[in-house]
């Protein structure tokens, strides 16, 4: 299992934080190799425990993650404008560690909220959907990418991504999860 983390992690995450282009057209880090790769990822922290320290040091860890990419991206976008955009990508080394930090965080630091839960069903859909709704907006962010408002227009287009996935994960629940079901219940019967 960890050596085939260790490639795909290789490959998939850090080839494209150090080259310029990535190894597979992905979506940014949106694509199937990243979801195999996230999966397998979590099956690890299930199955096996991360050494002590990384435990121990796992809120520092997400800190110095947010901190890194952000002092990158501003140094980066100072000099090179472009060179700001490898480092929004999903499959950033960066992006991934601190993804994993935050996770064995979260799992020393549990807690319950029934809001919490019922948003995290809204997870899959956004992951699914947000590229599309950034396509869209696109047209509208492009003019404004290397000026001081671009970071307003991007928390704009974040939130309006949220608002637009939460509006249409609903309205595909009240639409069709009773179709759903139905096929379910009628391929089941079908089960040996």
């Amino acid at each position: 299992m960890e050596w085939l983390l260790g490639v795909l992690l290789f490959f998939f995450v850090v080839s494209p934080t150090v080259l310029r282009n990535s190894l597979t057209d992905d979506m940014g880090g949106k694509g199937l190799p990243n979801l195999i790769t996230a999966y397998l990822i979590g099956q690890y922290l299930k199955h096996y425990t991360l050494p002590d320290w990384w435990m121990r040091h796992c809120g520092r860890g997400v800190i110095v993650c947010v901190a890194l990419t952000f002092a990158i991206s501003f140094l980066a976008g100072s000099i090179k404008p472009q060179a700001t955009i490898l480092l929004c990508k999903d499959n950033n080394a960066l992006m991934v560690a601190g993804a994993v930090l935050l996770f064995c965080w979260f799992c020393q630091h549990p807690f319950r909220s029934s809001l919490v839960n019922k948003l995290a069903t809204y997870v899959f859909p956004l992951y699914l959907l947000n590229q599309t709704v950034l396509w869209w907006l696109q047209p509208l962010l492009e003019p404004h990418m290397y000026n001081g408002l671009f970071w307003c227009y991007h928390l704009m287009a974040v939130a309006t991504v949220v608002v637009a996935t939460l509006v249409i994960e609903w309205l595909r629940r009240r639409l069709l999860s009773g179709a759903i079901e139905s096929v379910g219940r009628r391929i089941s019967v079908y089960d040996l």
